[in-house]
């Protein structure tokens, strides 16, 4: 739902956005753009001093210190072309070349974002569920349900291909559960007691969640795919 408000509100902004910036570069003089331009390098690298080793400490049970070590790298990589981006852009913009210093800064720009947004592939075993959906993809068959315990990852039934039925979840598909109930249970308990009738069934749980439900010991499971924030569980 986030998603979708971004994309409906704001995304329609940037043509306009564009075409503003683009009437104040072709009419800004020389010491305008220098004053915008100063500020940028100084950012840049300060970004790129402080911001890589302290993402680099992050790391947790979830998003490791490896892979807070890996991401920290890349955007050392975003700093650097950023700064050399603009500051290539304020050289230029003194010896009264505009063009090819908006072209610089653009590119700096451009790139660092691009390379801060490749980098953070390294966070993916914790954000996606791409990983752990591959684990248990194979074991699935057609009409097996598959239940989501106290939680909800959005990135879940694309990479399954199939829907999932929340446990005692609402939030953001609230409108959703009220319009097709049956894909909803209410309760753990509720859960628990439709777990048991199942002949075949897979739950995506929290890791915390599991631990609790594993204590319990009245719902038989087995785990079958996790990574560092989930676990999936399928009935023996």
């Amino acid at each position: 739902m986030a998603r979708c408000f971004f994309c409906s509100s704001f995304l329609p902004l940037f043509p306009a956005l564009a075409l503003l910036l683009g009437d104040f570069l072709a009419r800004c003089e020389r010491r305008t753009l220098i004053r915008h331009l100063v500020p940028i390098v100084i950012a840049a690298g300060a970004v790129g001093a402080l911001l890589p080793p302290y993402v680099a400490q992050l790391g947790d049970a979830e998003s490791t210190p490896e892979m807070m070590s890996g991401y920290a790298e890349w955007l050392t990589v975003a700093a650097v072309l950023w700064f050399a981006g603009s500051g290539a852009a304020l050289w230029l913009t003194g010896r009264d070349r505009f063009t090819t210093a908006i072209i610089c800064l653009a590119l700096g720009g451009g790139l660092g974002s691009l390379v801060t947004l490749l980098g953070h592939e390294n966070l993916a075993a914790s954000n996606s569920a791409w990983q752990i959906s591959q684990q248990v993809k194979p074991l699935l068959t057609p009409g097996v349900p598959f239940y989501s315990v106290q939680t909800y990852d959005q990135t879940l039934p694309y990479y399954l291909d199939r829907t999932v039925t929340l446990v005692d979840y609402r939030d953001e598909l609230a409108f959703g559960i009220d319009q097709e109930p049956d894909k909803w249970l209410p309760t753990l308990e509720a859960f628990k007691q439709r777990w048991n009738m199942d002949k075949d069934a897979f739950a995506l749980m929290s890791r915390d969640n599991y631990k609790n439900i594993a204590a319990a010991g009245d719902l038989p499971m087995r785990v079958v795919g996790e990574d560092t924030r989930r676990i999936i569980v399928r009935k023996p």
